[in-house]
């Protein structure tokens, strides 16, 4: 069937049962059998598809383009979906946007949402403020909200989870209910599932485990092993340079909080010599692709991690063993924080160099009282053997003129 436009109505209708019911609306256009079939009174209206905005009743300013897009409408209005079974199931809300192969399909309630790209958003109902672009870009989500998936598969996963933001294939795609999480990168965060807060830049760039929280990766194949930590580069990064020691004075300087007013349960028991003179300086070589597969299995072998330069090279290092370390500090009865013990499978061993300041200020005091001590002792020796030597002069003296007599 086609109606003419003509007219105050101005409508065109172009296949069986399309704008059958069209009472009062104008300015529609329904191209395909059965389009806006039940437009009593919508005004502004294009649909072209077979059953495409099937049920609007009083929407209007709406666009559908593709087999049964927006086929659920009835009165909401400013709504645009382009592609097959786009917007499917909505029917009053309004200023959606969804291109793309079923995309935002089971939105309900769900307010101010833009998918763009096949499955993006599919089973979105009531969640709020999300966008999605790209091929089942937060294909899982369903009630969360202020979600932002850039990229194949990005945030593919998430159902309640809420304030994510991935850019990149597959970035966060295995998260689920955890917020707060940042991912750009390629793969960036593609193991976290449940931890919230973390930071991800780069290919690759992720945590160890799918729970960690409040963690920051940087670089290709940066992987974070526990909450609360940061990691720069992967396992083949040798230097970090901070600036120009010529134009900035932060270069070489780390700032942490060290206020007394914020400390507490303050004890002099950081031991010293003891703990110093059992630590064992060595020499080694480190095994990066090792410690790589250990934490990431397979990512070593991306040729946009590893450098083409690794198999021939080798570095000589300086340092202790952190598993030496954490011995000698339990034999102590030192609650060393130097020493990183593994928190999970993919956690290993690491130290803060750092933190044998401490330790090393403390064996230099107590060095230092033992010297004081010692030349107290000297000073204390020589006083006395001064005043021997003085009676043995004396004597001498009396012994010589009494010989003389």
């Amino acid at each position: 069937m086609q109606l003419p436009a003509f007219g105050h109505l101005q409508i065109t209708a172009t296949g069986v049962g399309a704008l059958a019911n069209n009472v009062t609306g104008y300015q529609n256009t329904a191209n395909g059998t059965y389009a806006l079939q039940n437009n009593a009174g919508g005004f502004g209206n294009t649909a072209n598809g077979v059953e495409a905005l099937f049920r609007n009743a009083t929407g209007s300013n709406t666009t559908a383009d593709g087999f049964q897009a927006l086929w659920s409408n009835t009165t909401g209005y400013s709504n645009v979906a382009i592609g097959v079974a786009t917007l499917y199931n909505n029917t009053t809300i309004s200023n959606l946007v969804a291109v793309g192969d079923s995309a935002l399909y089971n939105n309900t309630t769900g307010i101010q949402n833009t998918a763009i790209g096949s499955k993006a958003l599919n089973s979105n109902t009531t969640g709020d403020y999300n966008t999605a672009l790209g091929y089942n870009a937060l294909r899982a989500n369903g009630t969360g909200n202020v979600n932002t998936a850039y990229g194949v598969s990005a945030l593919q996963n998430n159902t309640t989870g809420g304030n994510n933001t991935a850019f990149g294939s597959a970035a966060l795609s295995a998260n689920t209910s955890a917020y707060g999480n940042t991912a750009v990168g390629n793969g960036a965060l593609a193991a976290s599932a449940t931890g919230y807060f973390n930071t991800a830049l780069g290919f690759q760039a992720d945590v160890a485990s799918e729970s960690l929280s409040n963690t920051i990766a940087i670089g290709n194949g940066a992987i974070v092993n526990a909450d609360n930590t940061a990691q720069i580069g992967n396992a083949f990064i040798t230097d970090v340079y901070f600036g120009n020691p010529a134009t900035t004075i932060l270069h070489a300087n780390s700032v942490v909080p060290s206020d007394a007013r914020f400390k507490y349960d303050i004890q002099d028991n950081v031991p010293g010599l003891e703990f110093i003179k059992r630590l064992q300086p060595v020499t080694y070589y480190f095994d990066e692709q090792k410690l790589a597969e250990f934490t990431k299995t397979g990512i070593i072998n991306n040729s946009l991690v590893r450098p083409a330069s690794y198999t021939s090279r080798k570095q000589v290092h300086t340092g202790f063993l952190a598993q030496d370390v954490e011995k000698i500090a339990r034999q102590l009865g030192y609650d060393f924080d130097g020493v990183h013990t593994p928190t999970n499978n993919k956690d290993y061993y690491s130290l803060a160099y750092s933190q044998f300041i401490m330790p090393l200020v403390k064996s230099v005091q107590e060095q230092q009282q033992i010297i004081e001590e010692q030349s107290k002792k000297i000073d204390s020796q020589a006083r006395a053997i001064k005043g021997m030597n003085e009676k043995i002069e004396a004597l001498t003296k009396a012994i010589e003129q009494f010989a003389h007599k």
